[in-house]
């Protein structure tokens, strides 16, 4: 009885200060969908609708809409099922061929393998819905979700109430998932909501992977093989443009003249100082440039910084040390983080997307309209054996588009010979061949 007297004045304080608190921790549940393949927690038992969504390659695909709300915070998951993409696209192809008429003038979606692209791009189209809305964008990085899964997350401040958006855009199974959580713009980070994602097989068991995910269709291993080097293809360029290659950063373009080279070093996401060139040709109002970023250094120096790192914290300065794997988040989000450093001149993005050269490397592509002048840059970034390329093309808004310029890029082995592959080429550090293995399905 005297124990239980001592205990009750800590027990009142407790019941006051739960009372108080916010209730949000006893109010989360885990919330399985075996249907949609994951587990996530929300703030209560989730509404669910079911909506269609259109891809970029314009496919009306299944969707449902998991959502809850605490308080003025609002909380979403979206996914969408990619799966139905092949089979609606390759009978698109098979009617195309039939009666062009009857699809309406859109021959680049009606191709047989169109369908890879659709499900390859759906991060990026994905993001750049998001980009469409009404808001300013402050935050865009490549990172991993649930069990090490590929994933872009965004942030972005609504200009109507400046609340804050946080989207998180993962794919596993050729279904894309994408996070959101709204709140206003001191409300705490929604951590809870968005480190809970996890994964489900087609047993309902959740999803374990030895290393990073990336989606299936996204990776197909009968198009990662690399190809013999092979002769270079010929272009056909006029005759004030010439090809130019550089044996030193491993790519041959069509420029209208002799570029000039300047060295300008880039600082990565995590820190690293790279060196880095910048080949430039301007010609009249127009400026074309390739810039070529070495991130095969940026492995020594984020090692080194993540020794440094360890027993100091203080002396990491702006190197992001983060154990002895960094390096490989920030090659793999090398040309994510390349998009939003561009998204953020005194531009408007008027165009987003995943692409690839016919030799195989995968890009990103991007088209400003710059508010100062209303000129455009045409934009494309590639990764090839740890090297980014940023290729850009500055026009006046009355010219055509730069293609002579863009679409005659080739990137090099190291051996000068033309780096042909078999299928699309995802950059090495991004698919490390210990990592693209699922692993071995298991309940935690």
């Amino acid at each position: 009885m005297t124990a239980m007297r001592r205990l009750l004045p800590f027990i009142a304080i407790a019941v006051v200060l739960s009372a108080s608190a916010p209730l949000f921790a006893q109010e989360w549940m885990e919330f399985t969908s075996k249907e949609d393949r994951f587990k996530v927690k929300f703030p209560g038992q989730p509404k669910i609708a079911e909506k269609t969504y259109k891809s970029e390659y314009e496919v009306d695909l299944p969707t449902h809409v998991y959502s809850a709300a605490q308080g003025q915070t609002r909380y979403s998951l979206t996914v969408v099922d990619y799966n139905q993409s092949q089979p609606i696209l390759t009978a698109r192809a098979k009617e195309c061929a039939q009666n062009l008429e009857r699809c309406n003038g859109r021959t680049a979606y009606s191709g047989a393998g169109y369908w890879k692209n659709d499900v390859r791009g759906a991060l990026i189209y994905a993001s750049w819905q998001a980009m469409r809305r009404d808001a300013r964008l402050t935050q865009y990085r490549w990172t991993t979700v649930a069990d090490r899964t590929e994933a872009y997350q965004l942030e972005l401040i609504n200009k109507a109430d400046q609340s804050r958006t946080i989207t998180t855009i993962s794919m596993y199974a050729n279904r894309l998932y994408i996070m959101e959580s709204t709140g206003s713009a001191d409300s705490p980070q929604p951590d809870v909501f968005q480190s809970s994602l996890m994964f489900l097989d087609d047993r309902g068991n959740l999803v374990f992977h030895e290393g990073v995910y990336f989606n299936g269709a996204r990776v197909d291993r009968n198009e990662t093989a690399a190809g013999a080097g092979g002769e270079m293809p010929e272009t056909s360029a006029s005759e004030e443009w010439k090809e130019f290659t550089s044996t030193a950063d491993f790519f041959t373009a069509n420029f209208p003249g002799q570029p000039v080279v300047t060295e300008t070093p880039w600082k990565s996401e995590y820190g690293a100082y790279l060196p880095a060139h910048a080949y430039t040709v301007k010609k009249g109002p127009a400026v074309y440039s390739m810039t070529v970023v070495d991130y095969n250094l940026g492995k020594p120096i984020l090692a080194e910084a993540a020794k440094r790192c360890a027993p100091n914290p203080e002396r990491c300065g702006e190197l992001k040390g983060g154990g002895g794997e960094a390096w490989k988040t920030d090659v793999r989000g090398a040309m994510v983080y390349a998009a939003f450093r561009i998204m953020q001149r005194d531009v408007m993005v008027t165009h987003y997307m995943w692409n690839y050269l016919g030799h195989g490397p995968e890009g990103h592509e991007l088209q400003l309209l710059n508010n100062a002048d209303k000129s455009r840059t045409f934009v494309t970034l590639y990764m090839h054996n740890n090297r980014l390329y940023i290729m850009e093309a500055t026009v006046p808004g009355n010219y055509p588009a730069p293609g002579l310029f863009t679409e005659s890029v080739s990137l090099l082995e190291k051996d000068g010979s033309w780096g042909r592959h078999e299928g699309v080429y995802f950059n090495g550090a991004r698919l490390d061949p210990y990592e693209i293995e699922t692993g071995v399905e298991h309940e935690h």
